[in-house]
């Protein structure tokens, strides 16, 4: 138990990969648990207390993403010189899998190191910077990469325009719409509502959970309500007495959008799991086990089954459910930040239960969370991780100059007074080294000036000339000649 147990009490640097329970389904009637624990309690010093104990067949290591990165690039010769993932709550992202091995390859069937680098620069919006010489990898979050850049004035700038892209092409996450590809099964269509559920949803808005909860469970006409929590963004629908959360891995949506970007990550479906409770105090716990929500992963198609509707909105949100397709793979992620805690009192005990807790969209009403902000909903990761400032992909603007300097292209880049990203530099070579004039091509660079920390004292006219403040034409002219 002992060695087991540092990989559920521990997490990402310290350890690579962690082991929370895993409901693997093979359909409806077939289950199996993955990673099992239960809580023993027991005395020590006359006082009541609770510990973990492995009481299951089957562990299978799910690796943290993070180590999954470093273990790929250390494979193919390179050490990863600085993940900024790590210091984010995507640190403690891990990959929930049911394949018994302990091989990382062959934890990711079907997945190409291309494909698997590409969805999690797409996800979690960040670049891998390679560095041959070195043999060294830096991963760098693009929100966050130009705020403290060095501004770059380009000299002795002939010629200038600038080329209209295909909107398509134009596939910036500040651009596009945002989606996960999501299976249809019962836990997706209550995360993500289609439309026609959302049209005939009854709206309501409340300005906490405990003001929408208080409506829900007492009102008569809640069976089509959509409660919005103002507090943050949550959304709910009602099933008897219960209240579920909704529509929480909803799209987004931009104006005027023409591409989508489609995420391939996914988060993890949860289900309903009670933790055991072994009593070996007197007297005894009268407690059959805690409930608790764990990854589950299915294994097979899952059968369809008949639903009393009753004309509710939950009731009309699942009647839709269908068979997964068997032959997509799909790799599921969530959070893993260490045990969760929850105090459980029944007529003879108080006691305090420490459990895996793995989550993929924070609970207001939950305290287990060692990294803030822990969420896979997308309007969440686009608030932290896309909008600080856009890159403007659907107009190239090309430039010719003969200023002398080679210049890094990871700068800003100040050009008739306007800042810009580098999309690539052409230099022509000859044998005596690169011909003066040169090309290239950069991204208007549009954004929160407060947060791109740039040093703004250059020197930016080929005769030297200190700029004053003055106002500039697109052309590089003064405004007053």
């Amino acid at each position: 138990t002992a060695a087991r147990l540092m990989y559920v009490e521990k997490t990402y640097p310290d350890v690579d990969f962690c082991l929370p329970t895993i409901m693997k389904t093979m359909n409806e009637e077939s289950e199996e648990i993955i990673n099992k624990w239960d809580v023993e309690v027991y005395v020590e010093n006359g006082i009541d207390k609770c510990r973990l104990i492995d009481n299951g067949t089957t562990y299978i290591a799910q690796p943290f993403l993070c180590a999954v990165i470093r273990k790929i690039c250390n494979a193919i010769g390179y050490h990863v010189e600085l993940n900024q993932l790590e210091q984010t709550e995507f640190g403690s992202i891990y990959f929930p899998h049911a394949i018994q091995t302990t091989q990382y390859a062959e934890m990711f069937p079907g997945w190409t190191v291309k494909e698997l680098f590409e969805e999690i620069e797409k996800l979690t919006n960040v670049s891998f910077f390679i560095n041959s010489q070195k043999h060294s990898v830096q991963v760098f979050i693009n929100n966050a990469f130009y705020k403290n850049a060095k501004l770059i004035s380009i000299k002795n700038v002939i010629d200038t325009y600038q080329v209209e892209v295909d909107k398509e092409k134009a596939e910036t996450l500040q651009e596009s719409n945002v989606s996960y590809d999501l299976p249809e099964d019962e836990f997706y269509l209550l995360a993500k509502l289609k439309k026609s559920i959302l049209n005939i949803a009854i709206r309501k808005s409340f300005d906490s959970y405990s003001s929408l909860s208080s409506y829900m469970r007492t009102s008569d006409d809640k069976t089509k309500v959509l409660a919005l929590n103002l507090e943050d963004g949550r959304e709910y629908v009602s099933i008897g007495h219960q209240i579920i959360k909704v529509n929480f891995l909803k799209d987004i949506e931009v104006e005027n959008a023409t591409n989508t970007i489609e995420l391939h990550l996914i988060p993890a479906p949860f289900k309903s799991w009670y933790l055991s409770v072994i009593s070996n105090i007197e007297p005894p716990v009268n407690l059959t086990g805690v409930e608790m929500s764990i990854p589950y992963i299915a294994t097979q198609d899952i059968q369809e089954e008949e639903q009393d509707l009753n004309g509710t909105l939950y009731g009309l949100i699942t009647e839709n459910i269908v068979k997964p397709d068997e032959h997509k793979r799909e790799l599921l992620i969530a959070f893993y930040q260490g045990l969760g805690e929850e105090e459980v009192k029944e007529r003879f005990h108080t006691l305090t239960i420490r459990f895996p807790f793995s989550f993929i969209d924070y609970t207001t009403d939950q305290h287990d969370y060692k990294v803030p902000g822990g969420s896979l909903a997308l309007w969440d990761i686009k608030k932290n991780y896309y909008n600080d400032y856009n890159i403007n992909t659907t107009k190239e603007f090309k430039i010719t100059s003969y200023d002398v300097n080679v210049y890094d292209p990871r700068g800003v880049f100040e050009i008739n007074n306007k800042k810009y990203v580098c999309r690539e530099m052409e230099y022509t070579l000859s044998k005596e080294g690169r011909k003066k004039a040169w090309t290239g091509t950069f991204y208007a660079l549009v954004g929160k000036e407060k947060d791109i920390n740039i040093d703004t004292s250059q020197w930016i006219l080929a005769d030297g000339n200190w700029r004053d403040n003055g106002v500039w034409l697109d052309n590089g002219r003064w405004l007053d000649e």
